[in-house]
């Protein structure tokens, strides 16, 4: 996600290079043709760029709207995320009585703990990873190591076999949950408020997926494209007054505003790639992670990825 500060001036312009190439190019053989070739008695009344510009002005906004709105919902399902993950462990630790651990015990890891508190530890750890593997799940990168960093054996090889992990990590959450409830640690109620919290993930999940593979209509991308490119070749045709150089700046600076809104709402239509205007998940799981073993007891050091100084994943 972009920071408020130290965003590079260009950041935009990179993204549209080779579409501002193809509009001065436009404009610069418009204006070249109009002023010496076959053209020169071609003239096109201002008000045909003027409707063409508020056509265009529109559809951006209507885009530009659109792409933020799934870039808004997107934020707050992760915010729901947030929460229900630690609603989730802080319920498997105050129903069971869990433990909390001190600073001056060795690690949770390296102490013989009963059956019931493996379980509820187990449980609390799958939480924390279960937003560290969607966050890299949603962009399309490798979650394997992720798994081994709390899982092992049989738990390990269980949730690795699957390929949608995130997901099977919370069908192994309430598996734990069943485990305590037949051993009696927890009640029918409290069975059914660790239920009510996993639902609560599955629906975050499935509103993460419905975003991430259901793309923008191409139609709105393919034609304002096309509706760019056009204008930038009919407005040379309308400043007959102008020089070629006048012409070529001010159809070629006015295509190239309407380019950068154009990629600004196709960038932000997408929260859940890899790029500096998307989601800032990986942040928010390492922060979850670090807020969930605190629950435990436990400070742990999580080593974020040096992605840039004017954005975070």
């Amino acid at each position: 996600m972009l920071l408020k500060r130290n965003v590079p001036p260009f950041f935009y312009l990179r993204n549209i290079k080779y579409e501002m190439l193809v509009v001065i190019c436009i404009s610069v053989a418009i204006g070249y043709l109009h002023k010496f070739q076959f053209a020169e008695e071609i003239a096109v009344p201002y008000v045909i760029p003027t409707v063409l510009g508020t056509a265009i002005s529109l559809l951006l906004a209507f885009r530009t709207n659109q792409s933020y709105e799934r870039w808004w919902e997107a934020r707050k399902i992760w915010g729901a995320v947030v929460n229900d993950s630690r609603s989730i462990a802080r319920q498997f630790i105050n129903f069971t009585g869990f433990e909390l651990h001190k600073p001056s015990k060795p690690k949770l890891s390296q102490m013989n703990l009963d059956e019931k508190s493996q379980i509820v530890l187990k449980s609390v750890q799958a939480q924390a990873t279960f937003c560290q593997v969607l966050a890299r799940q949603l962009r399309g990168l490798d979650t394997e190591q992720l798994l081994a960093k709390y899982f092992s054996g049989e738990d390990y090889e269980y949730l690795k076999a699957f390929k949608n992990r995130a997901n099977a990590i919370l069908l192994f959450i309430g598996r734990q949950a069943n485990i305590l409830y037949e051993k009696s640690v927890i009640t029918d109620f409290q069975l059914q408020t660790i239920e009510s919290s996993l639902v609560n993930l599955t629906a975050d999940l499935g509103k993460c997926e419905r975003i991430k593979n259901t793309p923008f209509p191409q139609p709105y991308s393919v034609c304002l494209h096309a509706y760019i490119y056009i204008f930038a070749a009919i407005l040379p045709l309308a400043l007959l007054n102008f020089s070629i150089l006048e012409e070529t700046l001010l159809s070629s600076t006015l295509s190239i505003i309407f380019l950068l809104i154009e990629k600004t709402a196709m960038l932000k239509e997408d929260p859940f790639e890899n790029r500096p205007t998307d989601i800032s998940m990986n942040q928010m799981a390492n922060n979850i992670e670090r807020s969930i073993m605190e629950m435990l007891g436990e400070n742990v050091t999580i080593a974020y990825e040096d992605v840039g100084k004017y954005y975070v994943l």
